[in-house]
């Protein structure tokens, strides 16, 4: 062989050399920021698959799905919300501002309806093991396409109540300055939409007459149809689950064969069978008056009310707490997340929102992946 030749072939093994070396060493491709959290948005119904497929390393979402991966074996929790949060609001019942105020009855009985199933699902809670009790799981495992065992270990994870206190509302405020520091709502948008604060906005956002008077609301046979926005599989919302269902009086109960909804006049329709991915989809069904209310996480009612002038109001709490951040194994805290992609719901969930709050925490960035 030339000798000239045969030194150009060495000269460039050794370039091939040297470069796998370099891109072996990080300098071409760095190693993950081990002080950075990426994320990428995914349906809380997706995350379990994608962990499982190595898409990601782990995910911020709600119940049931948090206890699906549990119970499965495909992620393990290494922060539930309410250890961090407790107590929090997670969904509300929002209603369509206008229409509230024209139906102020119909949406007392509403409330009546959504307050006698809370009533009835915390009771029936206490009692493992009663006919009521089979029956609350069987409703939730046909609504959440999820195992009967599964539902039984959601709802050791959340609460279940329909009251605004104090505390809701200081978490209302909390939500509403994370997405302001954050620059996901403007702070410009509060003179916008016609308040002098975020105490402001709270006080007025944040409307508790109807639940006020639906402590006078006595069953009737005048049926009124109402349009309603839920989340798919959602067990947040199980009060809405019971609230529909005809199963829950008894045989010898005046109402047997009735929903509760039904018992308080209320007929129950929505332009979307099956429930919507995410809170930000029912504020956009609010926005294109397809529903009048909807049950949905209090931060993107709050987040897309201001930011996109959706007229709406809180009007009652639906859950507390019951979020989660599941991982694969081999991360046991919240700094392992450093250089990990977690999947959320969305920058409107309240998930998104305790994924940032807890990594801020932690000394760690979190950046879209």
């Amino acid at each position: 062989m030339n000798r000239k030749i045969l030194i150009s072939i060495i000269a460039i093994v050794a370039v091939v050399v040297v470069a796998a070396a370099v891109l072996a060493s990080g300098v071409l491709n760095p190693p993950a920021d081990n002080n950075v959290v990426k994320y990428v948005n995914i349906a809380p119904k997706d995350q379990a698959a994608a962990i499982q497929q190595g898409t990601v390393d782990g995910g911020v979402s709600w119940e049931p799905y948090v206890s699906d991966s549990v119970i499965a074996g495909t992620g393990h929790s290494v922060l539930d919300s309410g250890d961090y949060w407790p107590n929090h609001p997670c969904c509300v019942i929002a209603m369509d501002k206008d229409w509230a105020a024209a139906n102020p009855d119909v949406a007392a009985r509403f409330l009546k309806a959504h307050i006698e199933a809370t009533e009835w699902i915390v009771q029936t809670l206490e009692e493992p093991g009663s006919e009521n009790y089979t029956l609350l799981m069987q409703l939730g495992a046909t609504f959440s396409n999820r195992d009967a065992a599964v539902v039984e270990n959601a709802t050791q994870h959340m609460g279940m109540v329909y009251g605004i206190d104090d505390q809701s509302r200081e978490y209302f405020k909390n939500y509403t300055q994370a997405y302001m520091d954050l620059g996901l709502v403007t702070e410009s948008k509060l003179s916008d939409n016609g308040y002098s604060s975020i105490d402001d906005f709270v006080s007025k956002y944040v409307n508790t007459a109807y639940l006020d008077a639906a402590a006078d609301v006595q069953p009737t046979t005048e049926m009124t149809t109402v349009r309603i926005g839920y989340l798919a599989g959602d067990l947040h919302q199980f009060a809405r689950v019971v609230a529909s269902s005809n199963e829950v009086f008894a045989d010898d109960d005046p109402y047997a064969g009735m929903s509760m909804f039904e018992k308080y006049g209320i007929n129950v329709q929505t332009p979307q069978p099956g429930g919507y991915a995410a809170g930000g989809n029912v504020m956009d069904a609010f926005n294109l008056d397809q529903i009048d209310v909807g049950y949905l996480g209090s931060p993107p009612a709050i987040m897309r009310h201001l930011q996109n002038g959706i007229p709406t109001e809180i009007v009652a709490l639906v859950n507390t707490e019951g979020s989660a951040i599941i991982v694969k194994d081999g991360i046991n805290s919240i700094a392992d997340l450093g250089g990990k992609t977690i999947a959320s719901p969305g920058e409107s969930s309240i998930q998104y929102l305790l994924l940032r709050s807890v990594a801020d925490e932690y000394g760690l960035k979190v950046q879209m992946g």
